[in-house]
């Protein structure tokens, strides 16, 4: 496995985990209708948005193996005066 900065290119199989970890982890706390329907749309948007145009504070890291994204983490620094950075995401795949 290697790791590297996420890019615009990686934004569909960053969206396509994201919205899969919401549709096991977020079951009962999202409403039905969209996890199991506009999600993937929903989690696409935002990545294309994130990555085409970072905000100045943002950092992607990307968990690569055999060219799919098995994890991804984004942070942004400076969020906070105390605590500094904000982990805003944090998606693994399922262990295979």
């Amino acid at each position: 496995m290697t790791y590297r900065e996420a890019n615009l290119g990686d934004a569909a199989q960053i969206a396509a985990l994201h919205a899969k970890s919401w549709r096991y982890a977020y079951r009962g706390i999202l409403k039905d209708d969209f996890l199991d329907g506009d999600v993937f749309q929903n989690r696409t948007a935002l990545w294309e948005q994130r990555l085409a145009v970072p905000d100045a504070h943002q950092f992607v890291l990307a968990a690569v193996e055999n060219q799919r994204v098995e994890g991804f983490v984004c942070v942004y620094g400076s969020e906070d005066v105390r605590w500094g950075f904000l982990i805003d995401n944090l998606h693994v795949a399922k262990a295979m």
